[in-house]
């Protein structure tokens, strides 16, 4: 236990554990040796007694101030070597990882980065003034959002176009002037561009089709859901057309799965060329499509199935030896003329459409019924 004394208006700190344990040693060592002196007589046994006991007790405490040092002095070590390993972490971080410190001060105006900053903007200058900070929106943009929080905690991503990076800026204010306002950052810049691409890779991956390469059932009912809440907002219509291509089961039974594969990829490609850019061209499951034309009229939506419709016919699918000809059925409706119903309802009344071209002999489109 530490104990503070004041001599002199000087403060000494002293250990009275310590300053214990050795008055203990002193006082029983000298009991012995005064005992071991003349050690025949009564008086002299007893005080050999007393002597060993405090000699127990002084090395029992002491051992105890040893145990108590040895575990400070291996906290301390383990502190040092923590911190020791911290450095070396942050400096392979600096060093190997695409991130570099920051500090603002806003006193100065001054953006000050440390030298590793040539691995993430290309060049090898470390500060902006305040002009060049005005001038260069994105990194401005940085500190105003800073402003605004509450917490004066920075934690942004920016995109920088003339760098085609994304960064992750993440700091905090450390000073602060007499109107509560911060005076200065610090924090760490790291580009995440990697991450960001590898996202979009992932997103783009589960919106799309793997095995004809458009949009999937999950993506269409999203668009599609979105503009069914516009056409009840503002009456703004649109046509969906639902394709399936004729006797496909029998392909597949005829030439094997893989020629049927083939012409789901043919068929996909044709889609896509004949549409418009803006139309939504999906897989809705199978051998069937579907089709989303915004703001367009179910008169030239089918315009547009009637030129793919000749594209078809015009086309042959090759599989090894195999020339294989295929056609589709298509049902066709519009939101203006269906009217308002439910997701499902609209869906359905399309696809019994779509059942009607089939009964009807197939290769047909029916926009009505």
């Amino acid at each position: 236990m530490n104990y503070k004394l004041k001599i002199f208006n000087n403060e000494i700190k002293f250990d009275l554990f310590g300053i214990t344990t050795f008055l203990l040693g002193i006082v029983g060592f000298f009991l012995f040796f005064i005992a071991l002196y003349k050690l025949g007589n009564i008086r002299h046994i007893l005080l050999f007694i007393i002597s060993v006991t405090i000699l127990a007790l002084f090395f029992g405490r002491y051992s105890i101030f040893l145990h108590n040092k040895f575990d400070l002095y291996k906290d301390i070590h383990n502190l040092n070597k923590k911190k020791l390993n911290d450095i070396k972490k942050t400096e392979l971080l600096l060093e190997f990882g695409d991130l570099c410190s920051w500090q603002y001060s806003h006193k100065a105006g001054i953006l000050k980065f440390d030298i590793l900053n040539s691995k993430i903007f290309g060049n090898t200058k470390n500060y902006y003034t305040s002009q060049e900070m005005i001038r260069n929106r994105y990194i401005k943009k940085i500190f105003d959002k800073a402003e605004e929080q509450p917490l004066r905690i920075l934690d942004e991503e920016i995109y920088f176009p003339y760098l085609n990076k994304w960064m992750l800026v993440r700091g905090k204010s450390v000073d602060y002037d007499i109107n509560n306002k911060p005076t200065q950052y610090i924090g760490i810049l790291f580009d995440i561009t990697e991450r960001k691409d590898t996202l979009k890779k992932l997103e783009e991956k589960s919106i799309t089709d793997d095995l004809t390469g458009l949009k999937n059932r999950r993506y269409f009912f999203e668009i599609f859901n979105r503009e069914l809440a516009l056409f009840e907002r503002s009456r703004q219509n649109f046509t969906l057309a639902m394709i399936d291509l004729d006797f496909f089961k029998q392909i597949n039974d005829t030439y094997g799965h893989l020629a049927g594969d083939q012409i789901l990829k043919d068929f996909a490609n044709l889609l896509v060329q004949e549409v418009r850019p803006y139309d939504l061209v999906a897989r809705f499951g199978g051998e069937e499509f579907i089709i989303l034309f915004p703001n367009t009229s179910k008169i030239i939506a089918e315009a547009i199935i009637k030129r793919v419709q000749d594209r078809v016919e015009q086309h042959t699918c090759k599989f090894n030896e195999h020339v294989i000809n295929f056609t589709f059925s298509c049902g066709i409706g519009e939101t203006s003329e269906i009217g308002q119903y439910t997701e499902k309802e609209f869906i359905s009344i399309i696809d019994i459409r779509l059942y009607k071209a089939k009964e009807l002999g197939r290769n047909l489109v029916i926009t009505g019924g």
